[in-house]
């Protein structure tokens, strides 16, 4: 299993944002074959790890500012924006 996990990483193109995402998201120990594969991929290729790099900070960032309080300034933009939507 490990040669043919070797081989497919080989002829593996480089990952789209949404893979690097999902593979960011997912929390579980349990790596499935796919995943492994992604992984050795974003370590070794320096497009994927530079994309990956990005969007984790963005969801670390992003994190803190959930747990932040919104303020009244920013409820009232978020407001307002949401009338001209409708």
């Amino acid at each position: 299993m490990g040669n043919k996990i070797l081989n497919q990483q080989k002829v593996q193109k480089c990952l789209k944002e949404k893979e690097v995402e999902i593979f960011i998201l997912k929390n579980d120990l349990c790596l499935e074959v796919k995943e492994v594969i992604n992984y050795i991929h974003i370590n070794k290729c320096k497009k994927c790890s530079k994309r990956y790099l990005q969007l984790r900070m963005f969801h670390e960032i992003l994190s803190i500012e959930l747990n932040n309080p919104i303020s009244s300034k920013i409820m009232k933009l978020v407001k307002k924006l949401a009338k001209q939507l409708n």
